[in-house]
C-alpha cells in the first residue's frame, strides 16, 4: 500500500505484533496511514509549529486512542456528508474512517532505543493502578477551532489522562513537546490545510455521534510528509500482553 493509504486495525495489529517479534525493528513492509496533522491536535486554530513554540523541533512521534467502534464510524461518515454536502471542496480534507483518533502526547525520539524506552514507559503508566482510564468515550458534540478544523472533544475529557503519560515519559528522559495552553485530546472530523482557499461551513455543534470503548493505547510514528503516520506498537490498557 502506497504511503498515505489506510490500514485497517486488524493489519495495524498484526504488524505491530511482528514488529515486536522482529527485535522492535518495524517491518519495512508496514504501510503508512494519512491522518490529520497540524492544528487538528492542538486547542486554537494554528500550525503546528507555532503551537509547539518557535524554536521546537516537530513531533516525530505521538500516542494515541484509536476510533474503532463501527457506529461511532458511521456517525463520523454522516457528519462528513453533510459537511461535503454543503461544501463540495471539503471533500479532501476529511479524516478517512481508517485514520481517526485522539492525540494523548507528541513526541521527539531519537532512533530505536528511545522508541523502545518510551514503550517501556507507556506500558509502566498504564500498568499504575492509580492512573484514571475511564472504560468508554462518549461524543456528544461538534466544535469547530476557527474556520479549519472541526472536531468532537471527548467525555470525559482527556487532559489528565495526557497530563499523566506526558510526565511519565518525561521521567524516563524523553523528550515531550507540548503545545501552547497544553494538549486537549479530541476527535477530528476534518481539517483544512493553512492557506488553502476553503473554509469548513457551520454545522450543528449538538450532534450524538456515539461512543469508543477504551482498551488499547498506540505509539505511532510521524510520516516524512507530515501527513501520515506509522502505528508502532500496541498497549492494551491495564498492563496485560495483548493478544
Amino acid at each position: 500500500m502506497a504511503p498515505g493509504g489506510a490500514l485497517k486495525p486488524a493489519a495495524a495489529a498484526a504488524a505491530a505484533r511482528a514488529m515486536q517479534t522482529r527485535g522492535g525493528k518495524p517491518p519495512e513492509s508496514f504501510s503508512e496511514m494519512g491522518t490529520e496533522w497540524g492544528p487538528g491536535i492542538w486547542p486554537v486554530d494554528r500550525g503546528a509549529t507555532a503551537a509547539v513554540g518557535p524554536r521546537q523541533p516537530r513531533p516525530t512521534h505521538f500516542v494515541a486512542l484509536m476510533v474503532t467502534e463501527p457506529e461511532l464510524r458511521a456517525e463520523v461518515a454522516k457528519v462528513q456528508e453533510d459537511l461535503v454536502r454543503g461544501a463540495p471542496a471539503c471533500a479532501a480534507f476529511t479524516v478517512p474512517a481508517e485514520a481517526l483518533h485522539l492525540t494523548l502526547a507528541l513526541l521527539r525520539l531519537a532512533g530505536p532505543g528511545e522508541v523502545a524506552a518510551a514503550v517501556t514507559a507507556l506500558r509502566h503508566a498504564l500498568s499504575d493502578p492509580r492512573l484514571e482510564v475511564p472504560l468508554r468515550l462518549r461524543f456528544g458534540r461538534l466544535v469547530c477551532l476557527g474556520s479549519h478544523v472541526l472536531c468532537a472533544p471527548p467525555s470525559p475529557p482527556l487532559e489528565s489522562l495526557a497530563q499523566r503519560l506526558s510526565q511519565r515519559l518525561e521521567a524516563e528522559g524523553l523528550r515531550v513537546l507540548q503545545p501552547l495552553g497544553g494538549i486537549h485530546p479530541h476527535l477530528t472530523l476534518a481539517k483544512v490545510p493553512q492557506g488553502a482557499q476553503v473554509c469548513l461551513p457551520e454545522v450543528s455543534p449538538r450532534q450524538e455521534l456515539g461512543s469508543q470503548p477504551l482498551g488499547t493505547l498506540w505509539l505511532c510514528r510521524v510520516g516524512r510528509a507530515g501527513g501520515t503516520y506509522q502505528a508502532l506498537a500496541e498497549l492494551p490498557l491495564g498492563g496485560q500482553p495483548q493478544k
